[in-house]
C-alpha cells in the first residue's frame, strides 16, 4: 500500500505548485519557477527571486504580472512566445506593425511576448491583437509592459 507524506505541507509551497501548473499553460514552461518563492497574501501573491519581485498574480487579469527583473529570467528559459524587432529600428512606444520582423503565429489577445532585437531579449509586451493579424495589420499590435534599461 502506497501512502503519502503530505500533511503540514506549507501554504507556499502549494501555492508555487498551482503557480508552475499555470505558467506551463500561459508561459509554455515553468522552468522560470523554480527557484522562486511565493510571499504576500491573497490575493496579491508575489513570485520572488533571492527577495527581488519577478511577478505578481493578478486577479483582475488572472495571470501574472511581470517586473522588469523577470524579463532575463524569462529569455533564460525560453518562457513567452516571441516577436522580433528589424535590427534597425529604435523601439520607444508599443509594437507597431512596421517594427515586427517576425512574430510567433500562436500568439494570442492579451499574451505576454518577448520583445528580441538581434540576440537580446529587450522587453516584454502583451498582445492586443492575435498572432495571425501580424502580418500586414497596422497600428498597435501589442502594448509595451517592460523593457530593459538600456545600458
Amino acid at each position: 500500500k502506497a501512502t503519502f507524506d503530505l500533511k503540514n505541507q506549507k501554504n507556499s509551497l502549494r501555492l508555487k505548485e498551482h503557480f508552475k501548473s499555470i505558467a506551463r499553460k500561459t508561459t509554455q514552461t515553468d522552468a522560470w519557477c523554480e527557484d522562486l518563492v511565493v510571499r504576500g497574501k491573497l490575493p496579491r501573491w508575489r513570485l520572488e527571486l533571492n527577495g527581488t519581485q519577478v511577478a505578481v498574480w493578478s486577479i483582475d487579469r488572472n495571470g501574472f504580472s511581470f517586473s522588469r527583473a523577470a524579463i532575463d529570467l524569462l529569455h533564460e528559459h525560453g518562457a513567452l512566445k516571441t516577436v522580433h524587432l528589424h535590427d534597425d529600428v529604435s523601439w520607444k512606444g508599443d509594437v507597431f506593425a512596421q517594427l515586427v520582423k517576425k512574430a510567433d503565429a500562436g500568439i494570442r489577445l492579451g499574451d505576454d511576448v518577448r520583445v528580441i532585437q538581434g540576440d537580446r531579449c529587450i522587453g516584454l509586451a502583451r498582445a492586443t491583437a492575435a498572432g495571425w493579424e501580424w502580418n500586414g495589420t497596422p497600428g498597435t499590435l501589442a502594448k509595451s509592459h517592460q523593457r530593459k534599461k538600456k545600458s
